[in-house]
């Protein structure tokens, strides 16, 4: 094999005819960025490309379509976050983006370490090529004060075209000046769960025993958060035992989960009247039977306000011996979940009378941004 000579500034370099090859555009494969410590520049190396599982659930397909019809149609870049919780589809969704963009002529890079400054953003501008830019988990690779030196990268002042898709599973990780600016972030797609037609649509796939899928829907309501790797994970299990899925969460690698910031607010509906009866439970604590929700309220006082018999919400508010307030739910009684208002109802029942409890979660954090220096 003959051998060829490479000038780049004043280097040469010797290469074997075959291995060197010359694109007017950058093919559609995937790649990673690499800093080259002798020669001191960046390249490009080549990586395995993505590749999808054989259905996809939910919502993704039309995000995905959506953001390369937007990313093809605007003159400049188009920057995406995917925000949400660990496992809800994140990833995949830039796979999936990436995948559809290769079939299209569109290469991928993937960027894994904190690269930045003017040297980094003028290597990704040189790539005269439209491509994509993803930055898996970007809170992991960049810190707070790091992320402020690629947001020129996101300004869409140059003059190439990229898709920027930025994951991250803690929003409030990202700078407050990638929030609320659709000039550097156009999209923001929030996974905070799996919903309820993903979940029932993968059930109806996957799981042998169809009879069990409204009490496992019920059941998966009240968690904070139920990702994907859970589900499979549940469904698999409980079709190789014929179990249900309280009976497999025994022994999975499964535990309900909350957000620690999350607050609860607890009314009672009696005879269509609604009574508050605290407006600041927390700690949420699930387990396989049961949910706990931890107050600071003088509960005996606050079930003194609902015009009903002690029996009926004493069946599910309780007072340790030491004083401590707390109210436990069985997921059983779940009558209903407003995914909108994020509230759910519970159907409590004694005396021969029924009371509806509502539980409506929020998250404070989601409206506040806390960074070190910001104290």
């Amino acid at each position: 094999m003959t051998k060829v000579f490479l000038k780049s500034g004043g280097t040469i370099r010797v290469r074997d005819s075959g291995a060197v090859k010359a694109y007017d555009d950058l093919p559609a494969e995937t790649y990673t960025v690499k800093f080259d410590e002798r020669a001191g520049e960046f390249y490009l190396e080549q990586i395995e490309n993505f590749t999808l599982p054989k259905k996809i659930y939910g919502k993704n397909v039309n995000h995905s379509k959506r953001i390369l019809t937007t990313s093809d149609e605007r003159p400049g870049s188009t920057g995406v976050l995917l925000s949400g919780i660990k496992g809800a589809g994140k990833t995949l969704l830039g796979k999936q983006v990436a995948v559809a963009g290769r079939a299209k002529g569109i290469p991928t890079i993937v960027i894994n370490k904190d690269w930045h400054g003017d040297e980094f953003n003028s290597f990704i501008q040189s790539i005269t090529t439209p491509a994509i830019i993803m930055f898996d988990e970007f809170e992991k690779i960049y810190d707070y004060h790091t992320q402020r030196k690629v947001l020129t990268l996101f300004d869409g002042v140059f003059p190439t075209r990229k898709l920027f898709i930025v994951t991250t599973n803690t929003e409030r990780d990202i700078s407050e000046f990638m929030q609320n600016r659709p000039g550097r972030i156009y999209y923001n797609f929030e996974f905070n769960t799996l919903g309820q037609d993903f979940i029932e649509e993968f059930l109806e796939d996957r799981l042998n025993d169809k009879s069990q899928i409204p009490s496992i829907l019920k059941y998966t309501q009240i968690f904070s958060f139920f990702n994907f790797d859970m589900l499979s994970a549940a469904v698999e299990e409980m079709n190789r035992y014929g179990e249900t899925l309280p009976e497999v969460l025994e022994v999975l690698n499964i535990k309900p989960e909350n957000r620690s910031t999350d607050t609860y607010k607890i009314e009672a509906v009696v005879n269509g009247e609604v009574y508050t009866i605290d407006r600041s439970f927390a700690n949420f604590q699930p387990n396989r039977f049961e949910y706990t929700l931890w107050t600071d309220c003088d509960m005996p006082k606050a079930i003194e306000s609902v015009p009903v018999s002690k029996n009926v919400l004493e069946e599910v508010a309780k007072v340790t011996s030491d004083g401590d307030s707390y109210i436990v739910f069985d997921p059983t009684k779940l009558e209903s979940f407003d995914q909108t208002k994020n509230m759910f109802t519970y159907a409590v029942e004694a005396d021969g009378k029924v009371v509806k409890l509502m539980i409506t979660r929020n998250d404070p954090l989601d409206k506040w941004k806390f960074h070190p220096d910001a104290f």
